[in-house]
């Protein structure tokens, strides 16, 4: 990135750095809130009551993480290299991240790290990697450069085949050396 570049903030977001450093600072949130000491949010209510409201904090918390992950991993893609391996390091790193903030609490006077909060992280990580791979199979307008051409270039091809088949030319067939003929 050049000097001028740097200037520029729409060149920081086409160049993905924004949605790296929200996802880091979100994590930084995340470490913040679960290193520290408990305090009461609900004040007066049942047990059952708060405990489920913190439980269920997780998931959407850990699927946020997910999701700013897939965002931002997906900017570093190559375009010829499909979103699985994004998918995957998304998950990696929200599920990693949930477990060492689960045995970090360990060390926390008045925390607990806790087996079934590492399960939730590792749901609402699941839960945005999902939803991030349900947003880019539905949106196409999120393909790459790279990939856009990709697809011009297919959708020409077929164009051809199909207006070669119509008008009744044959197309030049690659020859199949060493395959036996069907009857």
């Amino acid at each position: 990135m050049s000097a001028r570049d740097s200037l520029d903030p729409s060149a920081l977001v086409r160049k993905g750095l924004v949605t790296w450093v929200a996802a880091v600072a979100y994590m930084a949130i995340l470490a913040g809130i679960s290193l520290r000491h408990p305090v009461s949010v609900l004040g007066d209510a049942p047990h059952a009551v708060a405990r489920l409201a913190y439980n269920g904090a997780h998931i959407p918390a850990y699927a946020l993480l997910a999701l700013l992950w897939c965002v931002a991993l997906r900017r570093r893609r190559s375009p010829y290299v499909g979103y699985l391996p994004v998918y995957v390091g998304a998950l990696s790193i929200t599920v990693g991240f949930g477990a060492a903030m689960e045995a970090a609490q360990v060390y926390v006077p008045g925390r607990t790290g806790s087996i079934l909060d590492g399960f939730l992280n590792g749901v609402g990580a699941v839960v945005g990697t999902a939803l991030a791979a349900a947003l880019v199979l539905k949106r196409d307008h999120l393909r790459t450069p790279g990939e856009q051409r990709l697809a011009g270039e297919l959708r020409e091809m077929l164009r051809k085949q199909v207006s070669a088949q119509t008008s009744g030319t044959r197309l030049k067939q690659v020859p199949s050396e060493g395959v036996a003929e069907h009857p």
